[in-house]
């Protein structure tokens, strides 16, 4: 593992045939940064401009792609891409609506959208087994093409078995956002311990504003107060990662961040929380590199830095990473021109372009120049993949119960008990909660091992 100089380093070169995804255990999938080609340009045959691309075989009638995608950044990218691809086929239209991602494949399936039916639409890779067996994505036409455009990395999430179902257009993490109005990089808490300190003292300066925030009520988030000791949740079938005394320890440590967020926390949105950061109501709150260019838009002076550490000294919390995909919906009308759109997205012209716009890690091996983004690159060091098959269903189910559960005061070894039989059984009945010796609010805290 290279010191922090060198990652940095690489990262404002070179994304990726500089990163790659290291199984250190058996059940560990940390993605980590290599410094490679010793700044020299990496001889990939990507696709690098429209003037390369190979104009495919398509419709000659006039039609429309409809593409769900989010906002706040992705939603110019697919409108400044679909005109692009528009310039190649100008019989073929592309059409954005906003959507949010990690409901596209449930919008799908039960047919519950008021937008217009999508062709191809963007999607967490975790997410991918699910709707494969649900039979709602096609496969990649023309994966080798794909796989040499973009990282292993990247397209290794999206593959089930020795299908390849989905395109990736970008990697994704999380990090530290804080405001420079009111703390500088030097004074960002390096702690959980420091960060709850920083919350107890902030509102005497800053009466009615708040020292951090996150999403309490995603999963996705509290899971790097469970990391100590590098607990990683459903890192195998039958490793939860919720029956530990880190998972225990990481969950009442959360909870005594509560008196120190708004009363209606647990109710509120990423985008509600995101804009209390950029009214200048926060002062640190975690969020995503998708987040870099509505930062950059508001004007506000800001920075970005890892986790806390559980101890000083120690590496950052574990952030989890992912793989944003495009995936084209079976029942389109239009499969070819949509897996098409799709592949165009994975060129190094349209990586690049979706780093300039968006600020969010590509999937291509492309320069990065954005101080930004490469704080992130330094994060995805200490971050981690879900994987991408089907017991991930009932851990998405029932993972706002959980955090509301903890949030609310529920006994932690309950809460987590309830949460690991529901990932096994989908019911919470038979749960058997874990020792109470594990808590640190007892004095056996600390002689007892890892239940795993």
């Amino acid at each position: 593992m290279l010191i922090k100089s060198c990652i940095r380093k690489a990262a404002m070169c070179f994304f990726a045939a500089t990163i790659g995804i290291s199984l250190l255990t058996a059940c560990d999938q940390r993605i980590t940064i290599l410094e490679g080609h010793n700044g020299e340009s990496s001889q990939s045959s990507n696709l690098s401009s429209e003037t390369e691309y190979k104009k495919e075989e398509l419709t000659k009638e006039d039609i429309t792609l409809v593409v769900w995608e989010s906002s706040g950044g992705p939603d110019k990218w697919i409108r400044q891409a679909g005109e692009k691809f528009t310039e190649i086929y100008p019989n073929i239209k592309i059409e954005y609506y906003e959507a949010d991602i990690a409901n596209t494949f449930y919008m799908l399936r039960t047919g519950e959208y008021d937008i217009p039916t999508a062709d191809l639409f963007g999607a967490p890779h975790d997410r991918t087994e699910q709707m494969a067996e649900s039979g709602i994505i096609l496969p990649v036409k023309d994966y080798e093409q794909v796989t040499t455009n973009t990282l292993s990395s990247a397209y290794k999430h999206l593959f089930v078995g020795d299908t390849m179902y989905g395109y990736p257009t970008c990697c994704e993490t999380y990090a530290l956002f804080y405001n420079k109005k009111f703390l500088s990089e030097e004074n960002v808490p390096s702690t959980w311990d420091k960060m709850l300190t920083f919350c107890e003292s902030f509102p005497q300066n800053f009466p009615d504003k708040y020292g951090f925030l996150f999403q309490c009520n995603a999963i996705y988030y509290t899971q790097m107060f469970m990391s100590r000791d590098n607990n990683q949740l459903m890192a195998s079938k039958t490793a939860t990662g919720f029956m530990t005394k880190s998972a225990l320890q990481g969950m009442e440590l959360l909870q005594q961040f509560v008196p120190y967020f708004p009363e209606n926390a647990i109710e509120m949105t990423l985008s509600e929380y995101e804009e209390l950061f950029l009214q200048g109501d926060a002062a640190i709150i975690v969020d995503g590199s998708w987040f870099i260019s509505q930062a950059d838009s508001s004007g506000i002076e800001y920075g970005i830095a890892p986790l806390p550490a559980f101890s000083e000294g120690g590496t950052p919390s574990l952030s989890l990473s992912g793989v944003r995909g495009m995936f084209v919906y079976s029942k389109t009308e239009h499969p070819d021109e949509a897996a098409a759109f799709a592949k165009f997205l994975t060129t190094e012209e349209m990586q690049e372009l979706r780093l300039q716009l968006t600020g969010a890690l590509p999937a291509a091996n492309i320069r990065i120049e954005n101080d930004s983004t490469a704080e992130f690159v330094n994060q995805l060091e200490y971050s981690y993949a879900l994987p991408n098959n089907s017991d991930m269903k009932n851990f998405w189910a029932y993972s706002q119960q959980f955090c509301e559960d903890v949030w609310k005061g529920e006994e932690i070894n309950v809460a987590l008990a309830k949460y690991d039989r529901y990932i096994a059984t989908g019911s919470t009945e038979g749960y058997t909660p874990m020792p109470s010796g594990y808590s640190t609010r007892t004095k056996t805290a600390e002689s007892n091992t890892d239940n795993e």
